[in-house]
């Protein structure tokens, strides 16, 4: 990949204007690929918003203590202090936009972007691809290269808003938060029996969407860890208690002693009759 710079204004290589009479106007935009180490430093910033999308190596942004990623985002605001270094020989790539009008604060609102903070939407192809064909027609430059553009910006923030809350959601998915309820009631209600039905029903998910959600968030299958809860129960009372092993057995819900017995040994690597030794 080579970089690449498209400005709307063909005798002002940094079109680093304000905007106020339009909504939306694309100043310039472009694609980065660099593989030697620079900083860029803007102690006033710029005049207009700055779209930093990086889909290659990194970048580290010094006045907020933090390293922007692929398929990581930031946005600069109107003049903010910008400061970014790349200090290795690694391959490196990021897509921009500067980006300007009396309706780009409204836009970032609707978007819930915030300036100054890095976010995360994953590398997106379809982000990729509008940022292409905002190329495009910055190469045509036909008589609707202003509105054209404005709508493909558009688009690329909508876009990489949804990113951000996909990821987000799948963080938030693979969380044993989003298994709680069911999770709580194998807690409380471990030495009854307990069916994967009623738990993915708690959590309103199909039996093997739940399964499979249980097995990322807690490394194993629903009935693999209600057996481990029971045993690891039953190994606390054989300590703390003088029930026999046929009572514990019970009262972790387990009727067949000999059963309970296998499993046990197969946890603990002995017999319960022989715990502890």
């Amino acid at each position: 990949m080579n970089s690449q710079s498209f400005y709307r204004l063909q005798d002002a290589h940094d079109c680093d204007i304000r905007i106020t009479d339009r909504e939306l106007v694309v100043n310039c935009t472009g694609v980065i690929a660099i593989d030697h180490p620079f900083t860029t430093w803007r102690p006033c910033g710029r005049q207009d918003y700055y779209l930093m999308y990086m889909i290659e190596g990194e970048l580290d942004l010094p006045l907020l203590q933090q390293v922007i990623r692929p398929g990581q985002l930031i946005l600069f605001a109107p003049g903010a202090e910008t400061k970014y270094v790349k200090s290795d020989n690694q391959d490196m790539a990021y897509y921009w936009m500067h980006i300007s009008g009396r309706g780009v604060a409204a836009l970032l609102e609707a978007c819930s972007l915030e300036t100054g903070r890095v976010y995360d939407a994953g590398v997106s192809q379809a982000v990729l691809d509008d940022f292409h064909h905002l190329f495009d027609n910055f190469l045509y430059r036909d008589a609707y290269l202003e509105p054209a553009a404005a709508a493909l910006a558009g688009q690329i923030l909508v876009k990489l808003r949804r990113g951000i809350n996909r990821r987000q959601l799948t963080k938030h998915e693979l969380s044993p938060e989003r298994i709680s309820r069911s999770l709580a009631l194998i807690h409380q209600q471990y030495s009854r029996s307990i069916s994967v039905r009623e738990l993915a029903d708690l959590e309103h998910l199909s039996v093997s969407r739940y399964a499979a959600l249980f097995r990322a968030c807690m490394g194993l299958s629903p009935q693999a860890y209600i057996i481990r809860m029971r045993l690891d129960m039953a190994m606390e009372l054989l300590q703390r208690t003088d029930l026999s092993v046929k009572q514990i057995a019970q009262t972790v819900g387990y009727a067949d002693q000999l059963y309970f017995s296998r499993l046990f040994r197969s946890r603990f690597g002995v017999p319960p009759s022989r715990f502890p030794e």
